[in-house]
């Protein structure tokens, strides 16, 4: 397993894992909708529910990340939905029976309580509030992971964009317009430099007027 490899599971994997495995028990035959499915969390989240055996619905952004959910992943076409819009709703819960709903994390909104009747869960994954508070567990995900990933019961994210740490500013333009497909390395081997802005300075005036001491915060 090659280093980019490496560095490509950790946050990805353990997340989709814990949250697939341990908080939803995905089991063979269930529906899955799995949103942004051409990035590296959508990647995981498609290998782990064939795993399970799911039946596995996604949303993409691009013809070019349809094309990867067919030809790398088999999606079936009627499967894949455009997350341009929430257009696909009415057409997604007709092909599942209803049986898969949608709520958004936007803009700290509230949750709706009539949606519990339907016996239904939601939950947040914090990947390092995890691992700070049950490392036994987190070390044993570790190895689970690496085992998987070792057997290639698990591959690896397609593409994988390495960028030296001297384009760090391109790679994050990257992540930030949306466009990428699959997972963006930082590669810090080498003798490559990268820039690096100094931390705000601060100093201390004194304010006779006042007779206090103000801090000042002063950026280059």
């Amino acid at each position: 397993m090659g280093f980019n490899h490496a560095a490509s599971i950790l946050i990805i994997f353990y997340t989709t894992h814990y949250t697939l495995t341990s908080i939803a028990r995905l089991s063979g035959g269930e529906l899955v909708l799995i949103h942004a499915a051409a990035g590296g969390v959508g990647q995981a989240a498609i290998m782990l529910a064939k795993i399970a055996g799911a039946e596995i619905y996604v949303t993409v952004g691009s013809n070019d990340k349809k094309r990867l959910m067919l030809e790398e992943y088999g999606i079936p076409e009627d499967r894949i939905f455009s997350s341009r819009d929430a257009s696909f709703k009415k057409e997604l819960m007709a092909k599942t029976g209803d049986q898969i709903g949608k709520r958004d994390f936007v803009q700290n909104s509230n949750l709706e309580m009539n949606k519990f009747l339907q016996s239904v869960t939601f939950a947040g994954v914090d990947l390092g509030v995890f691992g700070q508070n049950r490392p036994p567990a987190f070390h044993q995900m570790l190895s689970e992971m690496v085992d998987l990933h070792s057997r290639k019961v698990l591959e690896s994210i397609k593409p994988l964009n390495v960028y030296p740490i001297s384009e760090m500013q391109k790679a994050m333009r990257m992540m930030q317009s949306g466009k990428h497909i699959g997972k963006i390395i930082i590669d810090c081997t080498g003798d490559q430099v990268g820039q690096a802005l100094l931390a705000p300075s601060p100093r201390m005036i004194n304010n006779t007027d006042a007779s206090t001491l103000s801090l000042v915060v002063q950026e280059d």
